[in-house]
């Protein structure tokens, strides 16, 4: 066998061909009589050498996969993305408004920190609590990460004490906090925007649009004929998005999309070309379908962890905020995630898109709309 690269790309010498291939040398040194048993002093320095040369045969083949997509993993995986010109998504901090309440005049300083039990925030600018007692601020999660996705009424702990200030609240939800995007979100990602080269195509314009680092999926229709197809004007085309800014995205749409053709959606944007013309560039974000999710869980007293339901929480907000455009919650795979901390022994898992009807199925999200759900919506009993 030919080891190292050839025309199949890399074959790894083992430790068993490594070690056989020295016996067949020191039998052609020493004679075919040598003593190589596994107790010699031949045989077990032979031993000692191959499995050395072993771990640098698979080093070695690492490195090679490396620089392929569908093999390198962490930051040779990121590496693999300057081949089309995407990079991974990074973590984001979760931002959102806080009230807080007190004496009048009180001056609440930047960087202030308040928290939802250990989830620190701090504020991002000097404010004055007015005439009124309270005052809103804008504050953002201390550590990056989904953790800073905190649900209304929960940021309610001030760290450090100041004179003149009462109380704390955040009367709605906080978003925007996102994890690295993991090797497969990302791998799939660049298969998605391989399709960049082709200009004007559908394909091409989706691969655009999931570029841009906050978008997390998009799809586009094209309706080519003269008549209005599925609510899609004459030579137009339809993008259904989610995530990203609307500056963002109705600029993608007009570089990549083809002259002539209408941008159609229920946003639109003003787009300036290089001569300082106008353009309308239309899309639609894609419809949220609040999900609820109910567990039930027999569980083992003494083997269960303490932290095992935000744990199963944690999991199943992950597994649905990843999801894409049409793409169904699977209530298996919820109970999969049960199962995966110690002394859970028996899940029963209902779903709901009105809190009010719960049965045990998946969740089906058509093709315009991604499923949406939060801590407050995910309960575990």
């Amino acid at each position: 066998m030919n080891f190292g690269l050839n025309d199949n790309g890399f074959t790894r010498m083992r430790y068993i061909d490594i070690l056989e291939s020295m016996q067949m040398n020191a039998k052609g040194i020493f004679g075919s009589d040598v003593n190589l048993n596994t107790n010699s002093p031949l045989g077990m320095f032979l031993k000692v050498v191959a499995f050395g040369l072993a771990r640098i045969w698979s080093l070695a083949e690492t490195v090679y996969y490396s620089a392929f997509k569908d093999t390198a993993t962490g930051f040779a995986l990121d590496n693999t993305g300057q081949y089309i010109g995407i990079r991974r998504k990074p973590a984001d901090y979760s931002t959102g408004i806080v009230t807080f309440n007190g004496t009048p005049g009180t001056i609440i300083p930047v960087n202030f920190v308040i928290a939802c039990n250990d989830i620190q925030f701090w504020t991002l600018q000097p404010a004055t609590i007015g005439g009124t007692g309270n005052i809103d601020v804008n504050i953002k999660c201390i550590e990056l990460g989904t953790l800073g996705n905190v649900t209304a009424g929960t940021i309610t702990t001030i760290v450090n004490p100041l004179t003149g200030v009462t109380s704390v609240t955040n009367a709605l939800s906080f978003t925007g906090g996102e994890e690295v995007e993991t090797d497969t979100d990302f791998r799939t990602r660049y298969d998605n925007s391989i399709a960049m080269g082709g200009s004007s195509t559908t394909a091409s314009i989706e691969a655009s649009l999931l570029t841009l680092d906050d978008v997390i999926d998009a799809d586009v229709t094209e309706n080519d004929t003269l008549t209005v197809v599925d609510g899609i004007p004459p030579k137009s085309i339809s993008t259904f998005i989610y995530g990203g800014t609307d500056a963002d995205i109705s600029q993608a749409i007009f570089e990549t999309k083809a002259g002539g053709i209408q941008a159609f959606g229920v946003t639109t944007t003003v787009v300036t070309d290089s001569k300082g013309n106008p353009h309308d560039i239309g899309f639609t974000r894609a419809t949220e379908v609040e999900t609820y999710i109910n567990i039930v869980l027999t569980k083992d007293a003494l083997l269960y962890p303490s932290d095992g339901d935000v744990t199963i929480q944690t999991a199943v907000i992950d597994y649905i905020m990843a999801l894409g455009l049409g793409d169904d919650v699977t209530f298996t795979k919820i109970i999969g995630f049960c199962h995966k901390v110690t002394g859970v022994i028996d899940v029963v898992v209902t779903t709901s898109t009105d809190n009010i009807t719960f049965s045990a199925a998946n969740v089906s999200i058509d093709t315009k709309s991604v499923a949406k759900t939060d801590s407050a919506k995910v309960v575990i009993s």
